[in-house]
């Protein structure tokens, strides 16, 4: 925190925290549309200070961020670190993140902003609260008092005053604040602040908004006057909720003196920070509301005499740059005491009814917990009203402090501010200055003739008319010059009026000429769509088709595979089973030609002959150990060759041959072996005969798989030529579908052109039938005030007639030597005449203004005739 330096005294009373850092939180540049809540607040208020001089007298500072620890006694930990990630972010992340809240714009300055704002106050407050500063004003931007625990809302980022609230009672005990009032008067519901201290009875949150039953900004019943807190904190949350906007001075003193001065009694804090908005001031249209810069004085003049006048102001809403800078100017002068309290609930203007009902509802409402509220309001019926005190000067005045309902004007003419309002504002406030006669003067001059008749009665009576005359004159010549301009701004809106209707009649030229276009480049986009449509379906089409030629070619290759592995594996057994057989025919031989007692090894036999045989010479020879090899092919026609010969011839050989003992080496043995050795040799011929025939038949058959494996070979080759066929077609069709998608893709560009011209061409007919409404409302006040020009003729012609009519008998009179008692009758009786013409002409007035209401109807914008 800087600190300048002052000359004028060591210890301020009053602290100022301003820092143009805090500017830098502004609306993207992409951002079109107007946003109140703009730098130039703060600068305004800024300047406003210095051209007063209030910066010399005050203890300037600059603001310093806030600690993430202070804004999480408020703020969820996941929300910080979204605002404090804004600083690293691009210009359309900020917007996307901007877009999840409700009326809120972010930029790259808007995170630093945000934490001076937070730091800005706390430090302030902590300063108040150990007695270093008696109040301060934190001009901070951007508010607070909208911002939840986890949500930006209504400009506001981080709650300013909930954080620098809970740092004071939860963070420093040592400062010993122990009860804080928080008074938010700005036009808008604190809800973010309700929020925080519902069920905290340290904290009292009082409110006083515009609600209109739940339709004004935030919204919703959170502002009621029923909300009043939960727990511990029931009472403790005061809202008192405006029905509608106008509400006034008179309106908030009202509400000071019969709400929260009471419970501010009771409750007796030791500190006061004010929610400061600005909002509700004369001129702000954002509230709608006209409480004066003097207004804004005297309710913080009435809370400066609690907490031993330890305030703390942080700037919240306020958007009318004028009316926002002198209304702060008036706080701070206020806190300096340069401003006396000026103005009650009883001396500006009468309160609105609504305005009562709302505080009898409050009272009512929390009479349980304050027990002070309980008693009845005073009589609201006798209250003094602007109007009486201004209907003895008969002038149309535009005063800014206080603005009555309603001013007569030449005792004829009563025009209601709330109507004249527009017309004001056109004419640059116009006032008619002129007075009528009334009969308080003329009970003056009867009174005051009596004394010197000769130098002052008619004298008298001569000024007033004379000035009667002049003010009357300056008023008719002020009219005719604004009817002039009236009629002129008529000319202009006409003229405008003419060139926007050839303006419009282009545009809906253009707008039907944009729409054919539109349909057409519509039609045309469906009928791609439809061929990109057909395309797709062409493709998966051939897509699956693809799929399955893909299939079965890897269904045939495999079992292509397979087929020549079996018949490789088949020849290879087949040429096996041959050797094999070649073998025992040469074997066979061999038997035949050598010696038919020659020994023949029974491991040899074995080799070459079944497992039944094997086993009987194992046990005729009686052999150890045999090895018994028997080829598949050998086992096959083995079985069939056993399997010819008859169970009992095999009986017979088996039993013949077991009956033989080695011993035995006579004929009946060798004619045994010879007849095994014919039939085993017919036997294995057989054999021989049968295998070359199957091998014939492999041969053969491996010619036709051959054969069909060339043929599938061939349609392979066809599959994969058709395959390279579709995928060409396929990317042929994938490159007129992204063709077909970038021309959609134009068409949707130029058919949101044409929708955003069609709707430009929308808001100038809006805007030209704005022009209309506004050019027929200038030709109805032209109409006005051309009636207000003849009656205002009218009354001078007749105030001249009078007035000739005066001199020439104030001339007769004094023409004359007559003694002064005669004078005096004579004058008594032209100030009667006088009286009784003046009455005439208020009755002829009255009558004209009836007339005219009941030939034409009042409309409520416009001002009374």
């Amino acid at each position: 925190m800087e600190i300048h330096s002052r000359t004028n005294a060591v210890r301020p009373r009053v602290g100022l925290l301003y820092d143009e850092r805090m500017c830098e939180h502004a609306k993207p540049p992409e951002d079109t549309e107007h946003h109140p809540e703009i730098p130039n607040r703060i600068k305004a208020i800024w300047s406003r200070l210095e051209s007063a001089n209030i910066p010399q007298r005050c203890l300037v500072m600059k603001a310093k961020e806030a600690e993430d620890k202070y804004i999480g006694l408020v703020h969820e930990q996941k929300y910080i670190d979204l605002i404090k990630s804004l600083r690293s972010k691009t210009d359309s992340q900020r917007k996307i993140i901007a877009e999840d809240f409700n009326s809120i714009y972010f930029n790259e300055g808007s995170s630093q902003s945000a934490y001076l704002a937070a730091g800005g106050v706390i430090e302030v407050a902590e300063k108040v609260a150990k007695g270093k500063l008696d109040s301060a004003v934190a001009i901070v931007r951007p508010p607070g008092h909208h911002a939840e625990a986890d949500e930006a809302l209504g400009f506001c980022i981080f709650n300013n005053v909930a954080i620098a609230a809970n740092v004071l009672v939860n963070e420093k005990p040592e400062l010993g604040i122990k009860k804080i009032l928080i008074v938010d008067w700005d036009v808008h519901h604190g809800n973010g602040t309700q929020n925080m201290f519902w069920e905290d009875p340290r904290v009292l949150v009082f409110n006083v908004h515009r609600h209109d039953f739940g339709e004004f900004f935030p919204a919703g019943d959170d502002g009621s006057h029923v909300m009043i807190g939960e727990g511990s904190g029931t009472g403790y949350n005061v809202n008192v909720p405006w029905e509608q906007g106008e509400c006034g001075d008179v309106d908030y003193f009202a509400v000071w003196d019969h709400v929260l001065i009471p419970i501010t009694k009771a409750f007796n804090p030791d500190i006061i920070l004010i929610s400061a908005g600005f909002d509700a001031a004369a001129g702000d249209t954002l509230g709608g509301c006209f409480v004066t810069p003097n207004g804004y004085s005297v309710m913080l003049k009435k809370l400066m005499a609690f907490a031993s006048g330890r305030i703390v102001m942080a700037l919240e809403g306020g958007y009318h740059l004028k009316s926002l800078s002198k209304s702060v100017l008036a706080c701070v002068e206020a806190l300096l005491e340069d401003r006396p309290i000026t103005g009650s609930s009883k001396s500006d203007a009468s309160p609105l009814e609504s305005t009562w009902r709302v505080i009898e509802s409050v009272r009512k409402e929390l009479s349980k917990y304050w027990p002070m509220l309980s008693g009845e309001l005073p009589n609201t019926t006798q209250r003094i009203s602007l109007v009486e005190e201004l209907q003895s000067a008969n002038r149309f005045t535009s005063d800014t402090q206080a603005t009555p309902p309603s001013v007569k004007v030449c005792n004829s003419i009563t025009i209601s501010t709330s109507e004249a309002s527009p017309l004001c504002k056109e004419t640059k406030n116009l006032q008619i200055k002129r007075k009528s006669i009334s009969f308080t003067e003329i009970k003056t001059l009867e009174m005051d003739g009596s004394e010197d008749v000769e130098s002052s009665g008619g004298d008298r009576a001569w000024k007033i008319l004379s000035q009667k005359l002049w003010d009357s004159e300056n008023s008719v010549k002020a009219l005719k010059e604004d009817l002039k301009k009236e009629q002129e701004k008529v000319k202009r809106l006409e003229n405008s009026n003419s060139d926007l209707k050839t303006e419009k009649e282009i545009s809906l030229k253009e707008v039907e000429s944009l729409k054919k276009e539109s349909a057409i480049y519509i039609e045309q986009a469906k009928r791609m769509k439809k061929q990109i449509c057909s395309q797709n379906h062409v493709i998966n089409q051939n897509s699956d088709k693809m799929m399955q030629l893909i299939e079965n070619n890897k269904a045939q290759q495999q079992l292509l595979s397979f087929i020549c592995s079996a018949l490789e594996m088949r020849i290879s057994a087949e040429q096996q089973r041959c050797n094999i057989l070649e073998k025992k025919l040469l074997f066979a031989d061999k038997q035949v030609a050598s010696d038919m007692t020659a020994t023949t090894p029974a491991g040899d036999v074995c080799t070459y002959i079944s497992t039944p045989q094997a086993i009987l010479l194992e046990k005729q020879l009686h052999f150890a150990t045999v090895e018994v090899l028997v080829p598949v092919g050998i086992l096959m026609s083995t079985m069939t060759s056993t399997s010819l010969q008859t169970p009992s011839t095999k009986r017979k050989s088996i039993s013949d041959c077991e009956e033989m003992t080695p011993e035995d080496d006579g004929p009946e043995k060798k004619r045994c072996k010879t007849i095994n050795n014919d039939n085993l040799i017919t036997v294995l011929v057989e054999d021989l005969k049968r295998e070359q025939e199957k091998v014939l038949n492999l041969g053969k058959s491996v010619a036709a798989e051959s054969s069909l494996k060339d043929l599938a070979l061939k349609e392979v080759e066809l599959l994969k030529v058709e395959s390279g066929n579709y995928t060409r077609d396929v990317v042929n069709l994938q490159n007129q579908i992204s063709k077909l998608k970038a021309v959609i893709n134009q068409t949707e560009a130029e058919v949101s052109k044409l929708k955003i011209e069609i709707v430009n061409s929308q808001k100038e007919q809006k805007l030209v039938s704005s022009l209309k409404k506004q050019n027929l409302s200038e030709q109805k006040k032209c109409k006005e005030l051309e009636q207000i020009c003849s009656l205002a003729e009218e009354i001078f012609d007749e105030f001249q007639s009078d007035y000739m009519r005066f001199q020439s008998r104030m001339e007769t009179v004094f023409r004359k030597d007559e003694t002064t008692e005669q004078k005096e009758r004579k004058v008594k009786k032209v100030l009667k005449g006088v009286r009784l013409r003046l009455d005439n002409k208020r009755g002829k007035t009255r009558r004209k203004r009836k007339c005219t209401q009941r030939r034409k109807p009042e409309d409520k914008n416009m001002v009374e005739g």
